[in-house]
């Protein structure tokens, strides 16, 4: 028995496979799924990273609140509150690092309310919008 033209036609396609436009079609629609879960899983991240920082900043006041009424004096940096015992989570030359392995920013400035200034350069280095600041903090 003989197949007919057009079902000869249509087990030849069948059995023929994916041809490399349709691969590359299906793998461009991973890659921009992917793309796409990436960019608001890694966003996530950093917003944690933010999120961390400001935490740390706020224990971190309070420990140096802590030392100015123990010590009648501010520290002159970070590893004197090291130190003292004051604060314990610093590397081993008394730095004190933010989620982005970058020393926090601490200066004596009377300026602002509490005459110190404790910050992180966040995510970006040189830009100051995303800088996380003691003096820029809301009470929570």
């Amino acid at each position: 028995m003989r197949l007919s033209n057009s079902s000869h036609s249509a087990r030849r396609f069948a059995e023929r496979g994916m041809t490399l436009i349709e691969i590359l079609v299906v793998v461009l629609i991973i890659g921009m799924i992917l793309g796409m879960v990436g960019t608001n899983v890694f966003g996530i991240f950093g917003q944690a990273k933010d999120k961390v920082a400001t935490n740390e900043i706020r224990g971190i006041v309070e420990n140096i609140k802590l030392y100015r009424e123990s010590k009648g004096k501010l520290p002159e940096d970070l590893a004197e509150l090291v130190k003292s015992g004051t604060l314990s989570n610093a590397e081993e030359d008394g730095t004190v690092l933010d989620p982005w392995n970058r020393p926090y920013i601490y200066s004596r400035d009377q300026s602002v309310k509490d005459g110190f200034l404790l910050m992180s350069k966040g995510a970006d280095e040189n830009a100051e919008e995303d800088d996380i600041r003691s003096d820029k903090l809301t009470k929570n």
